[in-house]
């Protein structure tokens, strides 16, 4: 696995296959392993992949708390892997910092999708959720938090069917330190709103939302719709903020159509 020295730490990342160059940037309590079953349909159709582990999460180390921060962390891969351009997805948090490299560092970025993301900045409530999950990993550590996390990522009716990738993914965010999961709550927490570079930017745009994704309503997800020039949309209909899982199919065929739609666009 691939791994850069990077400010007082190392960054760690996966690189695979050949041809056009789409990154993956996880999500909130994820790392790379995340995207390990769903890119292999990807990999075969002449692509090449990079999915990194953000820092703080997975092997990467502790070296962020500002999204921005984050997002040059992703900078410096890219530049470390000598890419000129490429096409960048962000699950989640992921998606935060695809849009805060889409406002800081677009002249490599091709397009960019939000893979259960958004541009909005916390609302006060939801930064007062964000203390108080602080607080609980401080005080009881971060594997007991995360247990009670993951299952509320996928759609409520279905949940129970997910429990071996629940547990799954339960096991990869505890490796992590849990310094690395209250510097990301604070980031998200203190996070820019982005509604203005989503409206503006150039790029092509991918947004996928899950109809039971409850870190959105459905108000949010029909105005940022409205936002992107240039847009390709995927909605889930009987997923909630999985939809790795949940619709691996319907989501490979999105991501796979929109590098292409960012090549052909691009020419």
């Amino acid at each position: 696995m691939p791994k850069i020295a990077y400010q007082d730490g190392e960054l760690f990342y996966t690189d695979e296959g050949k041809g056009d160059c789409l990154i993956l940037v996880h999500g909130f309590c994820e790392t790379h392993r995340m995207w390990d079953d769903w890119k292999v349909k990807l990999l075969e159709v002449n692509l090449r992949l990079i999915c990194i582990d953000l820092p703080g999460f997975g092997q990467s180390s502790c070296t962020a708390k500002h999204i921005e921060e984050y997002a040059e962390a992703v900078g410096a891969i890219v530049a470390h892997a000598g890419l000129k351009k490429a096409v960048l997805v962000g699950h989640s948090m992921g998606g935060y910092i695809s849009l805060a490299i889409a406002e800081q560092q677009p002249n490599w970025l091709q397009g960019f999708g939000l893979f259960h993301s958004h541009p909005y900045a916390d609302s006060a409530e939801k930064q007062e959720a964000r203390d108080r999950s602080i607080e609980f990993v401080e005080r009881n550590g971060h594997l007991h938090y995360v247990k009670q996390l993951i299952p509320n990522f996928f759609a409520p009716d279905r949940a129970g069917s997910y429990r071996h990738q629940q547990d799954r993914l339960t096991l990869f965010a505890s490796r992590g330190p849990a310094e690395g999961v209250t510097n990301a709550l604070m980031a998200m927490r203190d996070r820019a709103d982005r509604t203005a570079v989503l409206a503006q930017t150039e790029l092509p745009v991918l947004l996928i939302n899950g109809a039971q994704d409850q870190t959105l309503t459905e108000q949010q997800r029909q105005d940022q719709i409205a936002l992107p020039q240039r847009v390709q949309l995927c909605y889930l209909t009987r997923a909630g903020h999985m939809g790795t899982i949940e619709a691996p199919r319907q989501t490979q065929v999105a991501v796979r159509h929109f590098v292409r739609f960012c090549q052909e666009f691009e020419a």
